[in-house]
């Protein structure tokens, strides 16, 4: 710990005339876990966003790997799931998963990735038959083969058995991620996380 992997200084935005961020400074260190709580979608979400070059803020500087996302793509480093789950629908459970991980030369081991969360019986399922609670566990596990040095997890909680956060938790432990998480409730209770209300 002690070296920061994401550095926010002096960050305003406004969506539709409503300002979500003002003069807003984080920083986050490698390896950390941070549990961001928001009262409205926008205001993780938005700020996720930044952090991967896909929404510009107004004003305000955003750095991740000390480079300037909107310039340098750094999406590579970065597992990112947010809602809904968007899977390649006529590929399979396993073949999702692989997908990105291949594209970047990864060989993390399929067995394993499935049992995180137990769905080894619909790994050749196509994902357009999958449940919605399905879609988010794949989606989640295609993230976490990509083996990213930062992790970023926005509102997947309430689809997931406490078991499974769990097995999560320790996998991404294991792996030594910077571990970023959003939701609008309070479910989450670790006390690995450092909390931060926007």
């Amino acid at each position: 710990m002690g070296d920061k992997v994401i550095s926010i200084k002096d960050l305003s935005k406004e969506v539709e005339g409503r300002q979500i961020f003002q003069h807003f400074d984080l920083e986050i260190e490698k390896g950390g876990w941070y549990f961001f709580h928001s009262s409205s979608v926008k205001g993780k979400t938005l700020l996720f966003k930044m952090l991967l070059g896909i929404v510009r803020p107004d004003s305000g500087k955003v750095e991740v790997f000390h480079k300037d996302p909107f310039r340098v793509n750094i999406r590579k480093r970065i597992g990112f799931f947010t809602l809904p789950p968007l899977l390649i629908e006529k590929r399979s459970v396993e073949n999702n998963i692989k997908f990105t991980s291949e594209a970047l030369g990864l060989k993390e081991d399929m067995n394993r990735i499935l049992r995180l969360f137990n769905i080894e019986n619909v790994r050749r399922k196509k994902a357009k038959f999958l449940s919605f609670r399905e879609r988010v566990l794949v989606a989640i596990l295609r993230e976490l083969a990509k083996l990213p040095e930062i992790l970023i997890l926005d509102d997947p909680f309430h689809f997931m058995e406490r078991s499974e956060i769990e097995r999560l938790f320790n996998y991404i432990e294991e792996k030594r991620m910077t571990f970023l998480a959003g939701s609008m409730k309070e479910e989450v209770g670790y006390e690995k996380f450092i909390r931060i209300d926007l």
